[in-house]
C-alpha cells in the first residue's frame, strides 16, 4: 500500500460509543491516552460521494497512538454518511488507513486512474483529507489519503508523545 499511497500513519474504527472504544482500547489493548478532536469540526469544504454537504458527520473523534501509528476512533452523527453506513451495516470496526501525502492531488488522481472512488472529502484551514474506496472490493477498509501542515502534524506530535510510557491513567484527555 505505501508503494501506492504514501506512509502509513492512522488505522480509522467506526464505533457507536467513543468513550467506551477509548477505554476498552486502554484496557485491551495498552492504547493511549485518547484525545478528543474537536468537533464540529471546521470544513471549509466537505463532500460526501463528490456532493457537497453541510452537515455534521462526526459525532465525537478521539484519537490515540500506539507507536507512530495513531488510533482514530470516530462516532459518528444521524446524518447520512459513508461512516454511518458502515456502523449501520457493521455494528463498526476498522473503517479506513490513513496515509501521509507529499503529493495530495497526484496521489488522489493516482488512485482515481486505479479505479478508486471518491467517499468523503474535505478541506480545513491545516489539512485535507480524501476517503477513497475501491468499487470493486466494497468490503475492504477505504483509504484516506492526508495532507497536514506543520501545524497540524504538531498537534498529532502532541497526541502521540504522552503514549510513550503512559501507564493507563487518564484515558481520555482535552487537547
Amino acid at each position: 500500500m505505501s508503494r501506492h499511497f504514501g506512509t502509513l500513519f492512522q488505522h480509522g474504527y467506526v464505533v457507536a460509543d467513543a468513550d467506551v472504544a477509548a477505554h476498552d482500547w486502554a484496557e485491551r489493548m495498552g492504547v493511549g491516552p485518547f484525545f478528543v478532536y474537536p468537533v464540529p469540526i471546521p470544513f471549509q469544504v466537505l463532500k460526501i460521494w463528490d456532493k457537497p454537504v453541510s452537515v455534521q458527520v462526526h459525532k465525537r473523534v478521539l484519537m490515540g497512538y500506539t507507536g507512530p501509528v495513531q488510533i482514530e476512533l470516530i462516532e459518528p452523527t444521524d446524518a447520512a454518511s459513508p461512516y454511518r453506513d458502515f456502523l449501520e451495516s457493521r455494528g463498526g470496526g476498522l473503517q479506513h488507513f490513513g496515509f501521509l501525502c507529499d503529493d495530495f492531488e497526484a496521489q488522489v488522481a493516482a488512485a482515481e486512474a486505479r479505479g478508486m472512488v471518491r467517499a468523503i472529502e474535505g478541506h480545513q484551514a491545516l489539512s485535507r483529507m480524501c476517503y477513497l474506496c475501491d468499487p470493486a472490493d466494497p468490503d475492504a477498509p477505504m483509504i484516506e489519503l492526508v495532507d497536514l501542515k506543520p501545524e497540524r502534524r504538531q498537534m498529532f506530535d502532541r497526541m502521540r508523545l504522552p503514549s510513550v510510557g503512559w501507564e493507563g491513567r487518564d484515558v481520555i484527555r482535552e487537547l
